[in-house]
């Protein structure tokens, strides 16, 4: 009898305990474990899904904690990779190459939408003698101007690294030409200069990625899985109204309201890596470029881990 009743008193227990977990909200022991991940971002139209993405709370909700840090400079934003003050960043396929050529690896989790134009002044004459376009030597901007300026114009590369620099020299015309990224670009056209040539598509994709260092990689897998999550939550937001890309870029980069309808937004695509022939249409240029050999299977480059199937 006293059995009977421990087996009585043991089930009560079991399914009032059930009852309590049947809700509609997950138990306390469900919920996700909030894990860390930290990303360097560039003031470009690349990184409006992840600026909506953690304004809308999408990685919150997730379970991630993503600290953002946004580097105008390209070289601070290499260093901090390096001493891993952050676990990955947005950055251009030039500056990644080159990076695994000089033994500094990281591995390209997703390609990142991205928007270029070159501006003109009041001194471009494209029927004219040599033209100069201010530009960056070693970078994406060399490389989309090789690709979509240099066979049309007789140019004069001139190799000014600071966007600021390269702008104002545009504007008070030192320069005929400037490439610039967007948003960059179109506060360029608000002050006065012309969009000669945007860019938004290089053979299916854009010279940029986000990447993770090896240790990242391997110690921060889920938040890494996590953060891809988000960041296609806010794409399938952002196609269906491309408005929420332009207020989130003019809030989080500050950036004149006017500017709104000028900034020419990319094709948004979820987590996606580049083929393998775009890689190598890449390596060609870069090899060519700096007169260096890059010996890199394509699975160095790249993981395929965190795409959707």
């Amino acid at each position: 009898m006293n059995i009977l009743k421990k087996i009585s008193v043991t089930t009560l227990l079991i399914l009032v305990l059930a009852a309590c977990g049947a809700g509609d909200e997950p138990a306390e022991g469900d919920a996700p474990k909030t894990v860390e991940l930290s990303i360097g971002l560039m003031p470009a139209v690349d990184s409006a899904p992840i600026f909506l993405a953690d304004k809308e709370g999408y990685f919150e909700e997730l379970g991630l904690n993503l600290e953002t840090t946004i580097y105008t400079n390209a070289n601070n934003r290499q260093s901090a990779l390096q001493t891993n003050e952050i676990d990955g960043t947005m950055t251009d396929l030039i500056a990644f190459l080159n990076n695994q050529h000089n033994g500094f690896e990281t591995k390209i989790v997703t390609s990142t939408d991205g928007s270029f134009a070159f501006l003109v002044g009041e001194n471009f004459d494209p029927e004219g003698t040599q033209q100069q376009l201010g530009l960056m030597e070693v970078s994406v901007s060399n490389y989309l101007a090789d690709h979509y300026i240099t066979p049309d114009y007789d140019l004069e590369k001139v190799y000014i690294a600071e966007i600021p620099a390269r702008l104002e020299m545009l504007k008070s015309g030192n320069l005929d030409m400037g490439f610039f990224p967007e948003p960059i670009a179109s506060m360029g056209e608000l002050s006065g200069l012309t969009k000669l040539t945007s860019v938004t598509d290089d053979d299916g994709f854009t010279p940029e990625a986000m990447v993770f260092t090896p240790e990242a990689l391997e110690e921060k897998s889920v938040a890494i899985e996590r953060f891809i999550k988000g960041y296609n939550q806010a794409i399938e937001a952002i196609n269906e109204d491309e408005s929420l890309a332009r207020d989130i870029l003019i809030e989080v980069i500050d950036l004149n309201p006017a500017s709104k309808e000028l900034i020419t937004l990319p094709t948004y695509h979820k987590a996606r890596v580049p083929s393998e022939d775009y890689m190598n249409k890449v390596i060609d240029w870069v090899e060519s470029i700096q007169d260096i050999d890059i010996d890199l299977d394509y699975s160095e480059m790249i993981t395929e881990a965190y795409l959707e199937s």
